[in-house]
């Protein structure tokens, strides 16, 4: 009975200095959003070859890992825009080119699009952590 209780305390006292609240690791999370339509050009709203914006918060990220957004775009079930900036600090506002990428692939040449983007942590050079994103339509 003497051992049962001394493992239980064990259990306890390495569950509790575990938790964030005792110094443990934190989780990284963060939040994502469009950026104010004000911020859009005449044409508002989403486009093909327009400026769109995304701000960015996020906490809980090892210095050593890369926080990134990234948005793609889809016609029929295909990918036809990717883009991905990495970000520099938390809170940030990023902006992609719709259509034209910076550090991407465009396919897109006309029609509306769907689109994503991600708000995700790269950490030991390949494990991905998403932690926000954001659905919109953009037109062509």
């Amino acid at each position: 009975m003497k051992k049962m209780l001394v493992a239980a305390a064990t259990v306890a006292t390495f569950s509790l200095l575990a938790s964030p609240a005792f110094g443990g690791p934190a989780k990284p999370s963060g939040s994502l959003s469009m950026a104010s339509t004000a911020s859009f050009a005449v044409n508002s709203g989403p486009g093909y070859g327009r400026s769109t914006g995304f701000d960015a918060a996020y906490q809980g990220v090892k210095q050593q890992d890369k926080v990134r957004v990234q948005v793609i775009c889809m016609q029929n079930g295909s990918v036809v825009y990717g883009d991905v900036t990495d970000l520099t600090g938390s809170p940030s506002t990023v902006w992609f080119t719709l259509g034209q990428p910076t550090n991407g692939a465009s396919y897109w040449t006309s029609g509306d699009a769907t689109c994503r983007s991600d708000l995700y942590v790269v950490s030991g050079g390949s494990k991905i952590t998403y932690l926000a994103n954001v659905t919109f339509g953009a037109t062509g």
